[in-house]
């Protein structure tokens, strides 16, 4: 071990981070927890410098909760967020934000065309050129960056029953 860091300091639990410009964007998915003991879902991504040690008090709030997992385009800026839409097991929204610009956008992705095929959590993501590629069990959701505009591909028409499995394999 090199160094280790508190980041305890925050009320709530982290679930993922990514690395840019000697920052940790980290998904703050949980916040406090209620009466109930239900934890509460949070909608920020919490930043900590690493060359300083410490948390920002700037945070990114983004327009949905339960942001999970989050992967960041250096050729365009941006971090790419799958939140929960109601908690870890619920399907999920793809959130684009440009740490420059602040500018937030959802990918728009009809999961209703999924049926059950889609899994409670993230799916695997390729960024390639301006296109950024969501795989899901048996769909391939292809994003245009440029163009704010998302194609599903259904990958039973292919022959794929399963793409996941064959990433596992």
């Amino acid at each position: 071990m090199i160094e280790k860091y508190d980041l305890q300091e925050n009320k709530g639990s982290f679930f993922s981070f990514v690395y840019a410009d000697g920052y940790l964007y980290l998904t703050h998915t949980t916040e406090n927890i209620n009466e109930e003991r239900m934890a509460l879902g949070s909608n920020e991504i919490c930043i900590f410098d690493l060359n300083k040690k410490i948390f920002l008090e700037e945070v990114k709030i983004l327009s949905n909760t339960y942001p999970f997992d989050i992967y960041f385009d250096e050729n365009n800026r941006n971090l790419i967020i799958a939140n929960g839409e109601n908690g870890p097991t619920s399907n999920h929204v793809w959130t684009i934000y440009n740490i420059d610009t602040n500018e937030e956008t959802i990918i728009p992705i009809d999961f209703s065309e999924m049926g059950n095929d889609v899994p409670a959590r993230s799916s695997f993501l390729e960024i390639k050129d301006d296109k950024y590629y969501l795989l899901f069990p048996s769909y391939l959701v292809e994003y245009d960056i440029q163009g704010k505009k998302s194609k599903t591909y259904n990958l039973k028409d292919l022959g794929i029953e399963n793409a996941v499995l064959i990433t596992a394999q």
